[in-house]
């Protein structure tokens, strides 16, 4: 159960934030996959072109728009989450972990630990 919770609590922060026109943004690593049509391509070009459909591209495509090497952007990523204490520079590891204290308790995040010690 309290694995369950924290499954829950992880799958809530990692879920992409609903845009503002509830459309669901156009991830670039999909983009080649879609089989649509000439015309579909045009349509989906014109929704990201005047923002109705949010676009986010790919880390290969964004290197190939800006001509830098994928190397060096992941050198930088790395860089940037060694600099923020090595939790990928999300949040805070005291802050984290008083919202585990918030949603399981004290007894319940004390549960977790334990249990995340022992394996």
């Amino acid at each position: 159960m309290l694995m369950a919770a924290l499954k829950e609590s992880v799958k809530a922060v990692t879920t992409r934030p609903p845009t503002g026109n509830g459309s669901k943004p156009v991830i670039g690593r999909g983009v080649k996959h879609r089989k649509l049509s000439r015309q579909g391509r045009i349509a989906l070009a014109a929704d990201i072109a005047t923002g109705s459909r949010p676009y986010v591209p790919s880390l290969a495509q964004t290197c190939s728009a800006l001509d830098i090497s994928i190397a060096a952007v992941r050198a930088e990523i790395k860089a940037r989450a060694a600099a923020a204490n090595g939790n990928g520079g999300t949040k805070p590891l005291a802050i984290m972990a008083a919202e585990l204290v918030n949603q399981l308790g004290l007894d319940g995040a004390f549960d977790l630990l334990v249990e995340a010690a022992e394996r």
